[in-house]
Order: structure tokens, then C-alpha cells, then sequence
């Protein structure tokens, strides 16, 4: 059952409110990380919350659980920026 937490992205004063499952929401009150969709637009793997939103569709959208948009956006390219 997804339920919204407070994560802020790492190395980052920046918070936002997401919906997330029970283990995720455990991790995020622990401080652990949550495994995360690895977002490939750099020269490695990062976890699409860590990416500016500007470039990447994945990270504006919250892998498409903060808008409606998402499969607009990469079915029109946006997944790369």
C-alpha cells in the first residue's frame, strides 16, 4: 500500500513529497537510501531522484508518480530531457 514520505535527494538541501511502499518508507525513515529505477542519461547509473528534473523526464515526473504526463513525454522524446 503506497503511502506519501518526506525524501529529500541526496547531497541536496531539496525535499519532496512522494508516494512510496512500505519498505521504501522504512528505508527513507532510516536514512537508507531507497532502491530506485536507475536513471542512465549520465556517465552512470543514478537513481532518477538524484537527476535535475530538466533533464530528465524519469526525475520531473517521479518516474511518473508526480505527473499525469509521463508516457506523453517519452512517447514524444522527453525521456531524455
Amino acid at each position: 500500500m503506497k503511502a506519501p514520505v518526506r525524501l529529500r535527494v541526496p547531497a541536496s538541501p531539496r525535499a519532496t513529497t512522494v508516494p512510496a511502499c512500505p519498505d521504501c518508507r522504512r528505508d527513507v525513515r532510516a536514512h537508507v537510501p531507497p532502491k530506485a529505477v536507475l536513471d542512465s542519461l549520465r556517465d552512470r547509473p543514478t537513481p532518477y531522484y538524484a537527476v535535475p528534473a530538466e533533464e530528465s523526464a524519469w526525475a520531473a515526473t517521479g518516474y511518473g508518480t508526480l505527473a499525469p504526463d509521463l508516457v506523453e513525454r517519452v512517447l514524444s522524446g522527453g525521456a531524455r530531457g
